[in-house]
């Protein structure tokens, strides 16, 4: 029939751009969504936080210098340490807090044993008490809700008296969406632990 070879070759012609024009979207949505993820704000810390247990609250000394801030405790030698701060997330993604991220400090002072970390499994609020909540790792951080994040420690050593190690941010490793990434986090002041005079040398062997 007069001009039947034109429509087979209209349809793969219908199919070849419609076909590109797939490809063109998904290039494009999938640019834009990695784009939004890597934008992302970083979780930040404001809010309540505190020393963990009672005998380091009450022992605190708040000092400020240089536009610097610093929380300082004595050293509890063979003791159990610890600090909370909230975190928010102001993205419009889901962040999962993983763990500490690569390179990370893994002490507070100098010689504190290794730092643990977790995450307050549901969303804060005014009217939970974050000393008696549950912390666990991975803890997903929803957008526009807090989380509390926890750092443990045992101080089995220590500074040498008048030494003072600290730490003033955190480097976790977070998934945004399908990706993964490292988020430094600015604490707003450092958290410190001060060596004390019952405090005894440090030996090696």
């Amino acid at each position: 029939m007069p001009g039947s070879g034109c429509a087979p070759r209209s349809r793969r012609t219908w199919k070849f751009w419609s076909v590109l024009s797939a490809i063109v979207l998904l290039i494009g949505g999938f640019t834009w969504y990695l784009d939004s993820v890597e934008s992302a704000p970083v979780l930040t810390v404001g809010g309540y936080m505190g020393w963990w247990y009672r005998q380091d609250a009450m022992r605190q000394v708040d000092t400020s210098a240089d536009g610097g801030q610093q929380t300082t405790v004595p050293i509890r030698l063979h003791q159990r340490q610890g600090f909370f701060v909230q975190i928010n997330n102001d993205s419009r993604w889901t962040q999962t807090v993983l763990g500490f991220g690569r390179f990370a400090p893994q002490t507070l002072a100098s010689e504190t044993a290794q730092l643990q970390i977790s995450v307050r499994t549901f969303a804060h609020d005014f009217a939970g008490n974050p000393l008696t909540d549950r912390y666990s790792l991975p803890v997903a951080i929803p957008p526009g809700q807090s989380r509390y994040l926890r750092l443990m420690w045992n101080s089995d050593s220590c500074e040498e008296k008048g030494g003072v190690g600290g730490l003033d941010q955190l480097t976790l490793e977070v998934r945004v969406g399908l990706f993964t990434r490292t988020e430094v986090i600015d604490l707003y002041e450092e958290w410190a632990l001060e060596g004390t005079a019952n405090c005894p040398p440090l030996t090696r062997s």
